[in-house]
């Protein structure tokens, strides 16, 4: 695995062991890392700010309503905190 994939089952075992979700919630959020990708590579932008500029900037994000985009962004945070070690 190259430092630019995204270790799924990592982060899932990352999400039960230091959070307070549900396990459904780990698998919904998950999920929508997974549709994040589809906007933005979480792991190329350099701050939560970024990552929702990137966000909004892309065509096709225009069609999301805000609930959505807030669940990809908490997502994507959530993925960089993994990713950071925090």
């Amino acid at each position: 695995m190259t430092s630019r994939e995204m270790p799924l089952h990592e982060f899932r075992q990352w999400l039960e062991d230091t959070t307070d979700l549900s396990t459904r919630s780990v698998g919904d959020t998950v999920s929508r890392l997974r549709r994040l990708r589809q906007f933005v590579d979480p792991l190329a932008v350099q701050s939560e700010a970024e990552l929702e500029f990137k966000l909004r900037s892309h065509p096709a994000s225009e069609q999301l309503k805000p609930t959505v985009r807030s669940q990809l962004k908490r997502a994507g945070r959530l993925y960089r905190q993994f990713r950071s070690g925090t």
